[in-house]
């Protein structure tokens, strides 16, 4: 009898899940831009396990991703709405269903006819290049317009990768990117100012000749005219002398592979370096990093400031602002010399202030793993580029 009662809630909730996510294919597109944080839940969709449910449904296909995203995002949305509750537990219920379970589901909604205005949608990011996940080149207009202005070449500063003639040549500029004005952004995040926990603050950049990291990381549109690039998963031995002990050992492995990704917005100065770090390292490295306090009690993972009380993610926040000790130590010096080239940081080193570049996204769950993202100059990352994937 136990075995039938499993086997029958199962299906229950395989249907009941796979009506909650088609609705978001099957309904009409009312979005007038695109949905926040889209292009970095795809990205780390990418990094992720061949098991996690995003990937799965990534690796079914475009669509099919897109449900789960905004169903996701509906139900642990700031809005509550009729049915909320009701849908939560069952993606609670589907998530805890065999990959093979959840791979029928995306199935389902790969044939699912799906609304026009939906398809059209699809259809404008993936003109807008939203969807890419091309491979890096050295024919990427910024990098070669900004490479044909100055280059120095690196000695003693490039770390040893292999001991052969195939070592990647890495080159260096200090003019390491123009600087451009940037659209107002608002994001939730904790911004350190010093080694205290701090409170939740909203954050907003105007108008400026200096181009935020912010910007880059929780940027809603995108030029149709240039695309990101992406390049992903590289070796592991690749990573041996790039970071510290510690964040090699947190970065999330897939076989022989590493859960990185480099991305060259060719439409911007500045790049982006993206880790995958596995849950248990979490709350060492936000509190190493960002001085931020992250506990785990049941599945839960919150914020505890400085005054004991409590944030939870809704789902999930940002820890902005690295501590230049911090990053030293669990980044290395070759990675945080590539960040302190950049005119940002070294306007921030002077006030005194820290590492805006430096973001790391964690949710509510104490299962999912964080993302620390770090914004670098155009030369800067293609070196990285050049180190991880050549």
């Amino acid at each position: 009898m136990t075995d039938n009662s499993q086997i029958a809630d199962g299906e229950r909730i395989i249907s009941e899940a796979t009506k909650v996510f088609a609705r978001h294919l099957t309904s009409e597109w009312t979005f007038s831009k695109t949905p926040r944080l889209l292009t970095q839940q795809l990205q780390q969709a990418r990094l992720g396990e061949e098991t996690d449910t995003a990937r799965l449904f990534l690796d079914t296909n475009f669509k099919t991703w897109l449900a789960y995203f905004l169903a996701i995002r509906s139900s642990q949305g700031g809005y509550h709405y009729t049915g909320q509750r009701a849908e939560q537990i069952t993606i609670s219920g589907f998530q805890q269903l065999s990959a093979t379970d959840r791979k029928k589901v995306a199935t389902v909604l790969a044939e699912t006819e799906i609304h026009p205005t939906v398809q059209s949608a699809i259809e404008d990011l993936t003109k807008r290049g939203l969807l890419e996940s091309t491979e890096l080149s050295a024919s990427t207009s910024v990098l070669h317009e900004t490479q044909n202005t100055s280059m120095l070449h690196e000695t003693q500063d490039t770390p040893m990768l292999h001991e052969t003639q195939d070592t990647p040549m890495l080159h260096e500029t200090q003019d390491t990117s123009m600087l451009h004005e940037t659209q107002a952004t608002a994001t939730e995040t904790i911004s350190n100012t010093n080694a205290e926990p701090t409170s939740t603050t909203m954050t907003s950049s105007g108008s400026s000749s200096i181009l935020r990291p912010r910007d880059i990381i929780h940027s809603i549109t995108v030029p149709s005219s240039a695309p990101e690039q992406t390049a992903s998963h590289p070796e592991t031995e690749r990573i041996t002398s790039m970071f510290s002990t510690y964040l090699r050992g947190a970065i999330r492995k897939h076989g022989k592979t590493a859960a990185i990704s480099v991305t060259l917005y060719t439409h911007l100065p500045d790049g982006l370096l993206s880790l995958a770090i596995v849950p248990n390292k979490v709350q060492y490295l936000a509190y190493a990093l960002f001085g931020i306090n992250v506990e785990v009690e049941g599945p839960l993972r919150y914020i505890v400031q400085a005054n004991g009380s409590k944030m939870v993610p809704r789902p999930e926040i940002n820890l902005e602002g690295a501590r230049g000790e911090g990053m030293s130590e669990l980044l290395g010096g070759w990675i945080t010399r590539r960040i302190e080239a950049n005119p940002v940081r070294v306007e921030e080193v002077r006030q005194g202030l820290p590492a805006s570049c430096v973001v790391m996204q964690i949710t509510n769950s104490h299962k999912d793993d964080a993302y620390l993202h770090i914004t670098m100059g155009s030369i800067e990352i293609y070196q990285i580029y050049n180190a991880l994937f050549k």
